[in-house]
């Protein structure tokens, strides 16, 4: 695959979008971007939504797992100093 141009901002996108694609949260997806909200609720609403962003997390990590497990690993080579 051929990639012209690619940014990290792109791996933010990507998840975000994919998270969504998951069932996660708009707001539970702000939060684990850690985009600021500055509506009168957000003022407020002090909760950390870490259960959340947790179960959002594994949810996406379970999934990059799945689609990247039929990919062959090389061990990594040894640290040497």
């Amino acid at each position: 695959m051929d990639i012209e141009h690619w940014t990290v901002h792109d791996l933010r996108r990507t998840s975000a979008s994919q998270m969504a694609a998951l069932g996660t949260q708009r707001l539970v997806i702000s939060k684990i971007l850690n985009h600021t909200d500055s509506n009168v609720t957000a003022i407020y609403d002090r909760y950390s939504y870490l259960d959340e962003k947790r179960e959002a997390l594994d949810r996406w990590s379970n999934y990059i797992s799945k689609i990247t497990s039929h990919l062959e690993t090389t061990p990594a080579s040894p640290v040497t100093y």
